[in-house]
């Protein structure tokens, strides 16, 4: 083997070195998106973009210590208001079932890389109005967050979309029985269907997500815990 093809043959091994470093940095940087369940009914959504949503962020057990570029509240319960721990950016935007819902009408907002949807939702001690629903698109995911569901009348605004991960509260007492939103799931027809809004403390000692039996996919989710949205990994 002369000089030449030997320095042909380094180049060759010096090029496909290079891309076998770039193609895993790649991987290894790909940026995730993730949806983490904290505590009786608040979420949190990390987009691509890293985009910080917080979805009714009052419960006493979750870590909102992550600055919130989005805040969004369903309606004025308690355990759904924004502790006043949380963590927001200097530009956060606030949206509450008063915003969302405005002189009758459902609002839709685009904010950086997410649009939220507001929609009707109701029940017994929620009447429609009362507050409000949120369809989260990012990252081609849809999320629904449906506050304290019981029932509605009329499912089609929900059930002419297609949505990737639905919550339904679980609880039986202000909300729907586990039975009950197994039935509105399946009208529903969410991909990935998960149970919350229950008290699983001291007190009241609530676990019904056995009962919660909807035709779909089933993902129980304990508080702290986080789902990366592209490999479906709980962690």
């Amino acid at each position: 083997m002369n000089k030449k093809t030997i320095k042909i043959f380094a180049m060759l091994f010096m090029v496909m070195g290079l891309s076998f470093i770039t193609s895993g940095c790649t991987k290894n940087n790909r940026k995730r998106f993730t949806l983490s369940f904290e505590g009786v009914a608040s979420i949190k959504i990390k987009s691509k973009a890293e985009t910080v949503v917080y979805v009714d962020p009052g419960s006493t057990s979750g870590d909102f210590s992550e600055e919130a570029d989005i805040v969004l509240v369903t309606h004025p319960h308690e355990e759904h208001l924004p502790r006043k721990d949380l963590q927001r950016k200097k530009d956060c935007i606030e949206i509450t079932n008063k915003e969302a819902l405005l002189d009758g009408e459902f609002k839709t907002f685009k904010i950086k890389d997410i649009t939220i949807e507001a929609v009707p939702v109701g029940g017994k001690y929620h009447p429609v109005g009362f507050g409000v629903g949120y369809l989260i698109t990012f990252d081609g995911i849809t999320v629904f967050e449906s506050g304290d569901l019981s029932a509605i009348k009329d499912f089609s605004h929900l059930t002419s979309r297609t949505i990737d991960y639905a919550f339904y509260p679980i609880d039986g007492l202000w909300t729907m029985t586990p039975k009950k939103a197994s039935e509105i799931a399946d009208i529903i027809g969410a991909k990935v269907n998960i149970p919350y809004h229950q008290y699983n403390d001291e007190i009241l000692k609530q676990h019904k997500e056995a009962s919660f039996t909807p035709s779909n996919s089933k993902l129980v989710l304990e508080p702290g815990q986080t789902i990366n949205l592209k490999t479906g990994k709980v962690y």
